[in-house]
């Protein structure tokens, strides 16, 4: 499967040495979206590689990160290896999925020590139900805070919940009003629907 992006690997100027390629692929670096984490991982794999392997090895990355049906297990897991936040938030995911939430712990944790505000969110979770760590409410807490201080909406519900219920923290009704009024502002329903109560 691999073998039909080989002519992929095209010779950048100045490197007259490397065999140029006429072939043309079937999308172009437009169709990438820098909204979506997954290919902002992706690109920054890309441009972090040497020119010469950015010929080869990095168009064919970008490839394995745009086209899941390629051997996207592999070049996953080595972009989280090498630190990239958004490839190892992408592989706790996946651990998530395949209910392996020990492993799913270890690579959220390591997102979410860069400060990536969804891994931090999901670590939270994973603390305030117990799957793939100890149960730690307190823990909880304290990353959903860090996701939400990022302005994560999900994570600014959560704390609401947390504060008006007392869940990891003294039961704050003022505290819960004004994480829900933060998340509510930015359109989260739930939030909405909340800080309607509260009154």
């Amino acid at each position: 499967m691999l073998s039909r992006f080989v002519p992929l690997c095209r010779a950048l100027p100045g490197d007259s040495h490397l065999p140029r390629s006429n072939f043309v692929p079937k999308f172009d670096l437009p169709t990438l979206s820098l909204d979506h984490p997954f290919h902002r991982g992706a690109i920054e794999i890309f441009m972090s590689l040497s020119t010469r392997a950015l010929a080869c090895s990095g168009l064919l990355a970008l490839v394995l990160m745009v086209s899941p049906t390629l051997a996207q297990d592999k070049a996953l897991k080595a972009a989280a290896e090498q630190g990239n936040a958004f490839a190892q938030n992408k592989l706790a995911n996946e651990y998530v999925e395949a209910e392996k939430y020990a492993q799913a712990a270890v690579w959220y944790r390591k997102a979410a020590e860069q400060g990536l505000a969804e891994a931090q969110h999901d670590l939270g979770a994973m603390y305030l139900t117990g799957r793939g760590v100890a149960k730690d409410e307190v823990q909880a807490i304290a990353w959903y805070r860090k996701a939400a201080e990022q302005d994560l909406a999900y994570s600014q519900y959560a704390l609401g919940i947390a504060y008006s219920e007392g869940a990891g923290v003294v039961e704050d009704y003022a505290q819960a009003v004004a994480w829900y009024r933060k998340a509510a502002e930015q359109g989260f329903a739930n939030a909405q629907a909340n800080l309607g109560r509260m009154y």
